[in-house]
């Protein structure tokens, strides 16, 4: 379950990065390519990685806890609320895109482009975070210097 919502993070920051782009590059007025599928598709790959995540997590309560009761030392919780907000911006996106709002979407682009950024940033963090916690990579890695220290 948890390389499926990778993923699918990592396609809907994609998406709705290389959508601000295309408004950066000045198809703003594009309402399909720009304005209305990008956000589309990043809804349904954030629903489905919310789903993923409250299955992973086991039980829906706890998902609404890391929101409303959280420790914000946590990576977990830091990454929810990077979601969450990205959720937030694409579907004002797409408000703004099926209203044909071309000049709203060139503010709205760079702000959602940093949080879809975020938004595979922890998904490449996560992968490698998850990878690097099973016993058989720790014993591979264990002694290794970190590369900051390799440089020396």
């Amino acid at each position: 379950m948890v390389s499926g919502y990778l993923v699918t993070k990592a396609i809907a920051g994609g998406i709705m990065m290389m959508a601000a782009l295309m408004i950066v590059l000045g198809h703003a007025d594009d309402q399909a390519a720009v304005g209305v599928v990008p956000p589309i598709v990043a809804g349904i790959m954030l629903a489905l990685t919310g789903g993923l995540l409250v299955g992973d997590l086991k039980q829906p309560k706890r998902f609404y806890y890391l929101l409303t009761k959280s420790n914000f030392d946590s990576w977990l919780v830091k990454g929810a609320y990077v979601l969450t907000s990205f959720a937030a911006l694409s579907a004002v996106w797409f408000l703004l895109g099926a209203a044909d709002a071309g000049d709203a979407l060139k503010i709205v682009a760079i702000p959602t482009a940093i949080l879809g950024a975020a938004t595979a940033l922890f998904a490449l963090a996560a992968a490698w975070a998850f990878d690097f916690s099973r016993p058989v990579d720790r014993e591979r890695t264990e002694g290794v210097a970190p590369p900051t220290r390799q440089l020396r």
